[in-house]
């Protein structure tokens, strides 16, 4: 059945360079993807393809060397408050508290009592009640990397851009931070798109999965799931789209798949 959707970012032979003490890298090749609005999108690739860099370029923090990056008129206003991002590390102020870090990222002007409303909903969300005036030291990683994520919605994104935010959790935590960030895309209805370097996850979670090649990043293939949520991790299915993407790794090597799956 054909997707309706409207594409809500649109990435057109994007291309990033990096000069070096003189030297010119090519980090990321003619990259094209479109991004429907409310798509799960995750990006896999080697180290040093180009994953967080593509990301960044789409928030803003790095500019493009050729090509373009469009977002489309979104639901909540301009483009610099229509993209949130969460980092690896969760970044918060050591000497704020839970409440105070999601206020933080608060960009309209809002009351008081508007901006209390608005933070403390996503401390629900976020299964963090009871924790509004615990400061980071007193938090777990996977409890941080929540106020992380509660953060960045707290401006009512369109688009939730995710650079490995579960990449130092446990493998525990990782899962169960996994069923939350679902749960959370499933309530609030955001574009979402992960940069991971764990496979499992990105079937779990995406739509689609975007896999890059090493260095210069291009796109090698586009994956799509179309699993019914939630997923089963053994199922037969799951476990062919693995087989997909590990062949895309490693399909120039005399490595025998099977045996990572």
């Amino acid at each position: 059945m054909k997707d309706e959707r409207d594409n809500i970012l649109q990435i057109k032979k994007v291309n990033k360079e990096f000069t070096i003490e003189g030297n010119t890298l090519q980090i990321l090749k003619d990259i094209n993807l479109d991004i429907k609005d409310g798509e799960f999108v995750s990006i896999v690739g080697a180290s040093g393809c180009g994953k967080s860099t593509l990301l960044k370029m789409i928030i803003g923090l790095h500019s493009i060397t050729g090509g373009e990056i469009v977002v489309a008129e979104g639901k909540n206003g301009n483009s610099a408050t229509r993209i949130g991002i969460a980092f690896q590390e969760a970044r918060l102020l050591p000497w704020f508290t839970v409440f105070e870090n999601i206020e933080f990222g608060i960009t309209k002007a809002l009351s008081k009592a508007e901006r209390k409303e608005q933070v403390e909903r996503l401390i629900e969300l976020v299964g963090l009640k009871g924790f509004e005036k615990a400061y980071p030291r007193q938090l777990s990683g996977g409890m941080q990397q929540r106020v992380s994520i509660a953060r960045a919605l707290v401006a009512d994104p369109d688009i939730l851009l995710l650079d490995e935010p579960f990449g130092a959790l446990d493998a525990l935590t990782r899962i169960n931070m996994q069923n939350e960030i679902l749960e959370i895309w499933k309530k609030k209805k955001k574009t979402m798109i992960l940069v991971t370097h764990d496979i499992d996850e990105a079937i779990f979670l995406s739509d689609k999965i975007v896999v890059l090649s090493s260095r210069p990043g291009e796109i090698k293939r586009i994956v799509e799931v179309k699993d019914s949520r939630p997923r089963d991790r053994s199922s037969s299915n799951f476990v062919y789209v693995k087989k997909k993407i590990f062949k895309e790794f490693f399909d120039e090597t005399d490595i025998d798949v099977e045996y990572y799956i």
